[in-house]
């Protein structure tokens, strides 16, 4: 894998293709597009877990939202809660909640990073210099990563720090959503 597979993973990134979408329900990992995630959630498990969250959550009511665009235009069964949602949300488009403002969390980027020193870990490449064990000159997982993000001029953008600091929130709890 290497240098060369991290630069694929981030070079999808910048041009916008999609990794994929995980969302866990339960002890249930949910994988595939966003939209097919949607309607998979609707269908596979229980979806009023999923209509409930979307009164309230942007991105639950996205994924719910993808999910019956799926399931129309590939003519899916769409479960009898999940037709009543869609109908109440085409008779009145205000139940639709609103976005939260503040930093938005780029999870796309934080499944690549994850995904990227989880690989290389299994090539023998530490994610992280340990600061009392590790040379200077000891390259490790993030360095990597930061000299293919310089390939897509995000060299000011992305430093050491901030990206160690996202492996460590999410290596203790990389769940989705």
């Amino acid at each position: 894998m290497g240098k060369e597979r991290v630069h694929e993973l981030f070079s999808d990134y910048f041009n916008g293709v999609l990794l994929i979408d995980v969302w866990e329900i339960g002890s249930k990992l949910i994988l595939g597009s966003k939209n097919e995630v949607g309607y998979k959630i609707l269908t596979e498990a229980n979806p009023l877990p999923l209509l409930n969250s979307a009164r309230t959550d942007p991105k639950a009511f996205e994924l719910f939202l993808q999910g019956m665009i799926h399931a129309l235009q590939n003519n899916l069964e769409i479960p009898i809660p999940a037709q009543k949602f869609l109908a109440e949300y085409l008779g009145n488009p205000k139940i639709r909640p609103k976005q939260k403002t503040g930093t938005k969390i780029d999870d796309e980027f934080n499944w690549r990073l994850r995904l990227a020193l989880l690989e290389l870990e299994e090539e023998g490449i530490r994610p992280t210099k340990g600061e009392k064990t590790d040379p200077e000159d000891h390259e490790c997982g993030i360095d990597i990563v930061l000299d293919v993000l310089c390939q897509f001029d995000q060299s000011n953008e992305y430093t050491y720090e901030n990206l160690a600091r996202r492996y460590f929130e999410l290596s203790g709890n990389f769940q989705s959503h």
